[in-house]
């Protein structure tokens, strides 16, 4: 499975910083073998917003279409009315709002009462006594059964 990953260019933080993208990337520290990485790759969204926060700048003044794909990967669909939303918290939660959240809960657990009802009548019909013979309904037995 390959993981598609957004990349930054590096030439935009280096326009921003008026200096070329070697200078740039030394004057932040990056040296070696991961500059090469940086400026043939391109910057993963997290190293884009370390490197513009350290340069002293919103990764959205150098990078745009962060903000967008960021939302974009983070938004979920609500499982009870379907609307996309952001969660607050660490992405866990599957309900825009804490009336889907009831509203789902309500429905989960009247199904469990109702398959609950559903089992307790099958117990009483099969747990009642017969003459061994099938019935519909242990009433029905024409012969009378004697606890053994």
């Amino acid at each position: 499975m390959t993981l598609d990953i957004r990349r930054y260019p590096v030439d935009r933080l280096a326009a921003v910083l008026g200096m070329t993208e070697h200078a740039a990337l030394a004057w932040l520290g990056i040296t070696g073998t991961e500059q090469l990485e940086y400026r043939r790759r391109g910057l993963t969204d997290y190293q884009a917003d370390r490197l513009a926060v350290k340069a002293g700048f919103h990764p959205a003044v150098i990078w745009p279409e962060l903000v967008e794909d960021r939302i974009r990967r983070y938004v979920r669909v609500c499982s009870a009315c379907s609307e996309p939303f952001l969660p607050v918290d660490s992405g866990r939660r599957h309900y825009c709002s804490h009336a889907c959240y009831s509203a789902a809960k309500k429905d989960r657990d009247r199904r469990y009462m109702a398959v609950k009802k559903e089992r307790g009548k099958h117990r009483a019909i099969n747990d009642a006594p017969t003459c061994g013979n099938v019935h519909e309904t242990a009433d029905s037995c024409p012969e009378p059964v004697t606890a053994g």
